[in-house]
């Protein structure tokens, strides 16, 4: 099993919700509003900047636990919703373990 979390512009996050909910085997996603920066140049100055709080972007995040073969599947949905290159703000575990709460 492998976590993926992404992050990305949170006005894209209702094409990419749309998306997963229509993969039929993906179990499930959790979302986060979160906020962040980059070593990038014009830091805070963009969309969604929240300039008091040292230049953070605000991002919608979402994770989920997904089976070894569908991996690579998943994040090209993901990277087809968000209009990405599919290298910004994406990271995969090398395993999980599932728990029961």
């Amino acid at each position: 099993m492998k976590e993926i979390q992404a992050r990305f512009q949170p006005r894209r996050l209702e094409a990419v919700l749309e998306a997963l909910h229509a993969h039929p085997r993906l179990p499930g996603v959790t979302v986060s509003e979160v906020q962040g920066f980059g070593r990038t140049d014009g830091r805070g100055n963009q969309p969604g900047a929240n300039n008091a709080k040292y230049g953070t972007v605000n991002m919608a995040q979402i994770e989920c636990v997904v089976d070894d073969d569908m991996l690579d599947e998943i994040i090209e949905v993901i990277t087809k919703a968000t209009h990405t290159d599919g290298h910004r703000a994406m990271a995969r575990s090398s395993s999980t373990t599932r728990t029961k709460w």
